[in-house]
């Protein structure tokens, strides 16, 4: 296979082991959108006029950016002309186009008081049909907080019309152009042009979707249902190959984005090992250019979005009602539950009329863990080598051939990636280190950077608080600190902590120990092995979302029904026929 890895980012010192270094994890909310305004006009700049910075035609490119951004302030062609050589310089590394803090200034946000009162007007007057501006909703929201005044012995500030504006800014432009000027116009604006997203590379584009999988897995130990898992999944568009996959119980959240994403970016070269009966590798992965979403509350969260930024990707988010822009991963996933799971015990189908009088859940005989491994034997040994008619070819030779244009690019290292996709939080240093979550965090450095500062900024995994990365404002990198408690903490999620110190708190304890604590993690796990024999569905699928890693390996039930699904099923014409996705059924090879 050709191609080869290539790791992002430019030759720098190393670091000693247990330190990274990122900068832009560091900005704020301003900064943030700073740098996002910066983004558009460079990439803009150099999608139209080529790799070479140069300041011929950059009025145009800044006209047409400003426009698309409704940027009342446009910049200059020198200051466009100056991030782009920045930019370039830097091998297009995101920590150039930053600004470098020049001094202390004074907050511009609304309170909290004057923001209610702000999108209380926003709402009266300038979300309508009557077009009022800007201007119209400052006189408003001033006269409005005079009035309050009177009233009030602390008064209000008056905020600046720039101020105004810019709240206004930031609200959603759909919603806007929606409000004002109509759904129809909103949609127009936001349309795919031409019949359809042509892409050039792979890489180029990829899709992001959830989808609960139409089936009931059991539990490997007492062999009772558990529910319907969900798959995340980010297809590459140019080839159509899944780049990654994320399978479990976890609800679409920021949780799952993450987990899939890592997948996709990652080399799977385990993952023959992993399963015996893959025939051919996993090819895909590598950071992509452009990742398409919908607009649930997961793709809009700050932590995607600063590791689009960091990892040079661009995300756009599709109109609302709109699944057609992201077609491809909306068919992939379809296919795959027609494909797999309708063909296994247990399937939920796909609706009422499909299912009939089939019961899903007294059929049910699938583990999570042989679910896994049927669709990723699926995705590789099936799916990649069928023929689309949408590219005409398979995506495993689809993709192959494009390495030979575009090869995957890597972060700098899996564990800067693993920085990257951690939330960020700030606690105040004390001489048992920080406390997150009833757990405290402490070493010998973290010691030392206590002389300097009360306060620090830390990233945590939500999956694994045994150790948080600590930011050191000195050296200028993060500081690995394990839990005081790692025997307890380690592998264990944020989730699960609280539920545990929940039960503890009930009964009216201030101090735990670590006894205790592993004590009631012990307690904690019996208690999802009840619940997992639970007959209510909900009660179980919340027991497998919180269940140990050990407890969720195999057992050595045999599922026999995978084997006869032929004749039990009486899927047969099914299995033959292939003309409706020219991918054949997994039953076939069962």
């Amino acid at each position: 296979m050709k191609g080869h890895l290539i790791f992002k980012g430019e030759e720098t010192e190393s670091k000693p082991k247990g330190r990274l270094s990122n900068n832009s994890l560091l900005l704020n909310d301003e900064q943030k959108l700073n740098l996002n305004r910066k983004l558009q006009y460079v990439r803009t700049a150099e999608n139209k006029l080529g790799d070479n910075p140069s300041k011929k035609h950059l009025d145009i490119v800044i006209s047409d950016t400003a426009e698309k951004l409704d940027d009342r302030n446009p910049p200059s062609i020198s200051s466009v002309f100056r991030w782009w050589k920045k930019w370039v310089n830097s091998q297009r590394n995101i920590d150039a186009l930053i600004e470098k803090k020049s001094g202390p200034k004074s907050p511009r946000a609304l309170c909290r008081i004057t923001k209610t009162l702000a999108m209380e007007v926003v709402d009266e007057i300038y979300l309508n049909k009557q077009k009022r501006t800007k201007v119209d909703v400052y006189d408003r929201l001033v006269s409005k907080i005079k009035e309050i005044n009177k009233f009030r012995l602390d008064p209000l500030k008056l905020p600046s019309q720039s101020t105004v504006r810019r709240f206004i800014n930031k609200l959603n432009d759909y919603e806007v152009t929606s409000a004002r000027e109509g759904k129809i116009v909103a949609n127009k604006k936001y349309r795919v042009s031409g019949k359809g997203v042509k892409t050039n590379s792979i890489l180029e584009r990829v899709e992001v979707d959830h989808t609960p999988l139409d089936v009931i897995v059991v539990d490997p130990v007492t062999g009772y249902t558990e529910g319907r898992p969900y798959l995340t999944a980010l297809l590459d568009h140019r080839s159509r190959y899944p780049l990654g996959i994320e399978i479990g119980f976890e609800p679409p959240s920021q949780i799952s984005v993450m987990r899939a994403l890592r997948n996709s970016i990652l080399p799977k070269s385990d993952l023959k090992q992993k399963y015996k009966d893959l025939d051919f590798e996993w090819p895909a992965y590598g950071i992509m250019n452009t990742l398409i979403c919908d607009n649930g509350l997961e793709f809009h969260s700050k932590l995607l979005q600063g590791v689009c930024n960091s990892l040079n990707i661009e995300l756009q988010f599709c109109p609302k009602g709109k699944p057609e822009y992201k077609g491809s991963v909306e068919r992939f996933l379809g296919t795959l539950n027609r494909a797999v799971c309708h063909n296994l015990p247990g399937t939920t189908f796909s609706n009422i009329r499909d299912r009939g009088n089939y019961d899903s859940e007294k059929e049910a005989l699938i583990t999570l863990e042989q679910l896994k491994e049927l669709i990723n034997e699926w995705i590789v040994n099936i799916y990649s080598q069928s023929l689309q008619k949408g590219i005409q070819n398979t995506p495993f030779k689809e993709w192959v051939e494009g390495l030979e244009n575009n090869e995957p690019i890597l972060p700098e290292s899996v564990e800067h990636l693993d920085l990257l996709l951690t939330r960020e939080e700030t606690r105040k240093l004390t001489h048992k280190g920080i406390e997150f979550e009833g757990l405290y965090y402490n070493s010998a450095e973290l010691g030392e950077l206590r002389i300097h500062f009360d306060e620090v900024l830390f990233r945590v995994n939500d999956q694994d608080i045994g150790s948080v990365w600590v930011y050191d404002k000195i050296n200028d990198d993060y500081l690995k600190v394990e839990c005081t408690d790692f025997e307890y903490a380690n592998g264990l999620s944020s989730r699960e902590n609280k539920l545990i110190r929940k039960q503890i708190h009930r009964k009216g304890r201030t101090k735990v120990d670590l006894e205790t604590l592993l004590k009631n993690k012990e307690r904690f796990r019996e208690k999802i092995k009840k619940q997992s024999t639970d007959k209510l569905m909900k009660e179980r699928r919340k027991a497998a979302r919180h269940k140990a890693p050990e407890e969720k390996k195999e057992t050595s039930k045999n599922v026999h029904c995978i084997e006869t699904s032929k004749n039990d099923f009486g899927i047969e014409e099914e299995i033959l026929d292939w003309s409706d996705n020219e991918i054949p059924e997994f039953g076939t090879y069962l």
